[in-house]
């Protein structure tokens, strides 16, 4: 971990900079829900320590009807979400309002605070997982500060699930180049252990909320409203 070297306002939004293990500069980025109950920071946030891009999917589509939010989706359906290590995840208020939920008995663990339904993090269901997901709902920069902290997305993904049909330029599934980048990124997490101290897990390797798990009924129900959805990506 480096030195602090300063701080600054963007967008009423404070974050801290420092110099981080990377060789370069990186941020603080906080995170808070809609009504501002949760709260926390990704620590040394950079392009180079996190992986963002867009996603289409028809499961995380599913998961913004769950919660009534499709707010958190563009007018096509893509999520912009932004992928951490856990490590790197601190909360420093409303802890207790986090729950998680998964689509399918295989699925994922999808984060979300009860305080006001914001999606607040997507990961694998063990305490191995080398990252969560953020919707950025729940990230408190938004736009160019956001940008500038930790880059644009890399790409969309899922474009076959979108809204009106796949947006130009956005892969039906996957690009390589994304693919690629997520991997090496995912591996490099995994070797280093950065799944080490997450807040989503207790110390004997249990979720700190048990998962809700939806019925193939409660699926199909919320699934029959995405529009453009065909076949889950999730078993």
């Amino acid at each position: 971990m480096g030195e602090w070297t300063g701080g600054w306002t963007s967008g009423g939004v404070a974050m801290r900079r420092r110099w981080a293990y990377t060789g370069g500069m990186s941020t603080d980025v906080e995170l808070r829900c809609a009504c501002g109950t949760v709260q926390g920071v990704v620590i040394e946030s950079s392009a180079r320590t996190c992986n963002r891009a867009v996603c289409y999917c028809d499961d995380c589509q599913t998961f913004a009807h769950f919660l009534g939010r499709d707010d958190v989706m563009n007018e096509r359906g893509g999520t912009d979400i932004l992928q951490v290590a856990p490590s790197r995840v601190r909360f420093s208020a409303g802890q207790q309002e986090l729950r998680c939920m998964r689509l399918s008995p295989k699925g994922v663990l999808r984060w979300y605070t009860t305080c006001c339904k914001t999606p607040a993090g997507n990961m694998l269901h063990s305490p191995r997982s080398p990252f969560v997901g953020f919707a950025m709902r729940f990230v408190a920069p938004q736009g160019s500060a956001l940008d500038a902290a930790v880059g644009t997305p890399r790409g969309s993904l899922h474009g076959r699930y979108a809204i009106g049909g796949c947006p130009e330029g956005v892969p039906a599934r996957v690009g390589l180049g994304l693919l690629v980048r997520s991997v090496g990124w995912v591996l490099g997490n995994a070797v280093a252990g950065r799944h080490r101290g997450s807040p989503f897990w207790t110390a004997s390797g249990e979720p700190i909320s048990a998962p809700e798990v939806l019925t193939l009924e409660q699926r199909n129900e919320l699934r029959a409203a995405v529009a453009g959805a065909s076949t889950s990506t999730e078993r």
